[in-house]
């Protein structure tokens, strides 16, 4: 796989009408299946998939790392952050990832809830030539997308909701894409995620039985 530098290619302006934003989240295609070790899954069988997600929706305390997090101070990288550790409040099968901005999908009644919260959803992507992957990413506060556990793109400690094109290079051939997500200041949120452009496909993971 050919992983190179990230390039953004343009802001995401009013001619681009296909892009549009859903304020609610799409309902699970199914009931989402047992997660794996890692919860990636395995390859899919591609003539016969869903186009979906796993999604893994966690509740944030107040005082975990980075909330409402000072502006002299630095966020720790990705690796470093416990978001999306343990046990989620829920999961389920996601057809998009195109939620806009006012979503607030969990609530346990932790203090100021639902405003801090991570999302990790898993897919497998499969590029049927060597091709660049467009992404259409955005998000209010993080977001970061990897392929073979690799970060391809990210967005972090936006201050307002202003999805990018986005620019990957691929290799022919099938891997894992994860996407993670993170809500941890103020009153704002978003999160946008779109394939807009490559010769790929886009399928849900296999847990098999």
């Amino acid at each position: 796989m050919r992983l190179a530098a990230v390039l953004i290619v343009g802001l995401l302006g009013a001619g681009c009408s296909d892009l549009t934003f859903r304020r609610t989240p799409p309902p699970p295609v199914a009931e989402p299946p047992t997660q794996g070790d890692d919860g990636t899954g395995n390859p899919p069988n591609w003539a016969d998939c869903e186009t979906a997600w796993l999604g893994q929706y966690y509740n944030l305390r107040a005082d975990d790392v980075g909330v409402e997090l000072p502006d002299d101070e630095e966020l720790p990288a990705l690796d470093e952050l416990p978001y999306w550790d343990g046990t989620p409040s829920f999961q389920q099968l996601d057809t998009s990832l195109d939620f806009g901005a006012a979503w607030w999908p969990v609530d346990s009644g932790f203090v100021a809830d639902p405003s801090y919260f991570a999302v990790r959803w898993t897919a497998w992507i499969r590029a049927l030539d060597d091709t660049s992957l467009e992404i259409a990413l955005g998000a209010r506060d993080d977001v970061w997308v990897l392929i073979d556990g690799d970060v391809v793109a990210s967005v972090v400690g936006a201050q307002e909701f202003a999805p990018e094109l986005v620019s990957v290079p691929l290799d022919g051939g099938q891997y894992s894409i994860e996407v993670r997500y993170s809500h941890r200041t103020g009153d704002e949120d978003g999160m946008l995620f779109r394939v807009a452009g490559g010769e790929v496909v886009l399928c849900e993971p296999d847990f098999g039985e």
